[in-house]
């Protein structure tokens, strides 16, 4: 009788060993399969950021030259009419305007920087200390500029760039400018729709690194560590589209091109949530 009891005590107990045995490798596997599947998943994730990254990348050089050139030759155009033509420049600015929602206004001043026409109304101040009235007037090499962002002294809300384009008679001489401005917000709507994703953010800088617009890093990288990990040239990868990457922590990338054609750096960069603390 006492063999038997102790041998039904040593089946229950083995029994009870070999439960707690296989919940502990069930418990053991789910726990695997688990971060299995958040490992994939989160790969998963970064793959396809990486991929709309590279395609933002291409996609924004692409708008960049569109609207930058569409900018040019009108404002080409637009100091010509005002040497060959002047009582036709106020009609065709109204036209580019129309055609142009991001334009916020036209400028066109003589070679002493006064303002001979404005789509803004009111009393306009001489541009001989802006950057790009400077630029123009020391050097015949330069064509299309662009300055930095700046601060509207009339809306005190209203961040802007300007675009110009000098206007010179046949022999070079250098007559004036022909301006156009652009808010960043506006600029934004032109540009910024392929950064819908809040996980992607574009910057563009000229070739020193000075900001000339970049769609909202509030929640990303700022724009000064974008740029910083792109001009020490430490690339990872090169596309024949002359795209370079840098790979970030965890998988995340920061995709830019020298755009020689406007001097400055198209950069699309992803944002997660590590990196912002």
């Amino acid at each position: 009788m006492s063999k038997h009891v102790e041998k039904w005590f040593f089946n229950r107990t083995f029994i009870v060993f070999v439960m707690v045995c296989l919940w502990f490798i069930g418990a053991l596997s789910l726990r695997f399969f688990y971060h299995q599947q958040v490992s994939g998943y989160q790969s998963s994730i970064h793959s396809q950021i990486s991929q709309r990254v590279s395609m933002s990348s291409a996609l924004q050089a692409e708008l960049i030259d569109k609207e930058f050139s569409f900018l040019a030759a009108n404002l080409k155009q637009l100091g010509s009419l005002s040497v060959e033509s002047p009582e036709q420049v106020s009609a065709f600015a109204m036209r580019l305007k129309n055609l142009n929602p991001s334009i916020w206004h036209i400028t066109i001043a003589d070679s002493k920087g006064e303002v001979t026409f404005s789509t803004r109304v009111g009393y306009q101040p001489p541009i001989s200390l802006r950057d790009y009235f400077a630029e123009h007037l020391k050097s015949n090499q330069i064509n299309f500029f662009i300055s930095s962002p700046r601060q509207s002294v009339i809306q005190e809300s209203a961040l802007y760039i300007a675009m110009s384009y000098p206007i010179r008679n046949p022999e070079g001489e250098f007559l004036g400018v022909a301006v156009t401005t652009l808010t960043s917000e506006a600029l934004t709507a032109q540009l910024g729709k392929i950064t819908n994703n809040k996980n992607i953010s574009a910057v563009l800088t000229d070739q020193f690194g000075k900001l000339i617009w970049s769609s909202n890093l509030a929640d990303g990288l700022q724009k000064g560590d974008v740029y910083s990990l792109c001009k020490d040239n430490k690339y990872q990868t090169s596309t024949d589209l002359g795209i370079y990457r840098i790979k970030l922590d965890d998988n995340a990338q920061c995709d830019f091109q020298f755009l020689d054609k406007w001097g400055m750096y198209s950069i699309v960069a992803e944002n997660l949530p590590h990196l912002t603390s």
